[in-house]
């Protein structure tokens, strides 16, 4: 439990961090991203990316890259681990 917020830790999506570096995984909603001048891109539901890396623990999110290279923060839940793909 957070001693700031009093908001307890998800901890099933925490449990090994190494297991889920250079995965692939399926986006399972679209999800939004506001940028410069108000531009909006948006990641497509069904969409593959590659886990970078896991960040936060009340509210988990991993690190990915699209197809286009680019970065996205996107909370745990709204993810599926596909365990069959790996990158190496």
């Amino acid at each position: 439990m957070s001693k700031q917020t009093g908001e307890v830790w998800q901890k099933e999506a925490i449990k090994n961090y190494k297991k889920w570096f250079e995965k692939v995984g399926l986006l399972l909603e679209d999800h939004t991203s506001k940028g410069k001048n108000n531009k909006t891109t948006v990641l497509e539901k069904g969409s593959k990316v590659l886990i970078i890396d896991i960040r936060g623990r009340i509210h988990p999110q991993y690190k990915v890259k699209d197809k286009f290279d680019r970065l996205w923060f996107i909370p745990s839940s709204k993810i599926e681990v596909l365990k069959d793909e790996e990158t190496k």
